[in-house]
This record gives structure tokens, sequence and C-alpha cells, in this order.
């Protein structure tokens, strides 16, 4: 996840300069005022710190597939979450995002972004965990799925692990752009062929 100065801008400011006769600095002139204070040590190839609305916790994201939590100054040593047995690492393949749900501290929710291991799948496109009641399979799952291959897959968080892993055999839909939910907690899949369709229980009856 590369992240990058707009370049426009910069040289805009530079031919602006230019076309003036202003002369530009070629390095910033150095002043105090700003140190780093370490916060925590011993995490492998961490790319990512974010945290949820109000929480004081930190959380890391580490590349070959761990989420770590810096609390209270220190790192804690069991991992938030263990996705290594699932994630690709290497180069700029790994784990590489992650996103709370504005309400995080009331319903958990949270969304990842990873290479997949096995190699059948190009962008993972995360999803939401199931609270409706259409397809009781779900329950309680973490659904997601792929943009290229478009397979359904899900999982159940319990302690630091993904745990009840399920791949959905489903009709796929070609390319996957993203998940909704409506009010009742049931999930949509959003297609790139401009489908939008309704997970439900294999063999109800459609509405």
């Amino acid at each position: 996840m590369r992240r990058g100065w707009p370049a426009l801008p910069v040289l805009a400011v530079f031919g602006i300069a230019a076309g003036t006769g202003l002369k530009v600095r070629e390095r910033p002139q150095e002043v105090e005022g700003v140190r780093l204070q370490p916060v925590a040590k011993g995490l492998v190839a961490p790319l990512y710190l974010t945290a949820p609305p109000g929480d004081p916790r930190l959380f890391v994201v580490e590349q070959p597939g761990r989420i770590r939590v810096i609390r209270d100054g220190r790192l804690l040593p069991a991992p938030f979450l263990d996705l290594t047995d699932k994630v690709s690492y290497g180069g700029e393949r790994g784990l590489l995002g992650l996103a709370f749900h504005p309400r995080f501290a009331t319903n958990g929710r949270f969304y990842v972004n990873y290479t997949d291991r096995h190699g059948d799948g190009c962008a993972i496109v995360g999803g939401f965990v199931y609270r409706g009641r259409a397809v009781p399979a779900l329950a309680g799952q973490y659904v997601y799925s792929d943009y290229c291959s478009g397979w359904l897959r899900s999982f159940r968080y319990e302690g630091a692990a993904a745990v009840d892993r399920h791949a959905w055999r489903i009709a796929r839909p070609g390319p996957v752009l993203s998940f909704g939910e409506d009010a009742a907690g049931e999930l949509y899949l959003l297609a790139a062929s401009g489908t939008v369709y309704r997970l439900a229980a294999a063999g109800a009856t459609t509405r």
C-alpha cells in the first residue's frame, strides 16, 4: 500500500516559482520542535495503524498477516487477529489494510484487506458480519469475496483467530465490487455486471 506526495501541486509550485523568478530552496531549512517518540518495538513489517472511534488502543497491521494491539504503551503478546495461514506475504502482497465500523464498540465489526495465499484471487473484498435471519448458516460469520474470482467465503472471529471458515458453493457472479447491508441485517453483494444480489439460504424461494 503506497502513499506518496501529490505530484501536481508540487510541480505547480515549482513552475510558478520558475516563471516569476522566485528562488526555491532545494532543501527546506532545518528547525527544531518535533521529535520521534518510540511507542512500541518488536513488530514485523508494520504498515498501517488505526484505532476505532473512542478506543484508546492502537491497532497495527503487520504485513505477514497479523493485527497487533498497543495498549497503555505496551505491545500485547497476543494478536487481535491472526490470518498468517491465509495471507500471501511478500513485496506488495500481504495483510494490507484494516478499517473499523463507526459503531465498532457495540457491533464489533471490522474489515480487512489482504492477498490470498492460495492464489485464487486478486483483491479481497471485505463485507460484514452477518446479523440477519434469512441465512441461519451465516449467523455471526464475517462474509467476504474476491474481486476477480467472485467466490464467497466466511469465517467467525474468536479470540485472536479466524475459525469456522467456509467456502460457499455459489454461482459465481463475476467481479465483486462491494457488499451492503439493509436495516434488517441482511447482506447484499454488488457485482461489476451491474447486478445486486441478496444473500439467501440455498433452496429458499425468491421474493
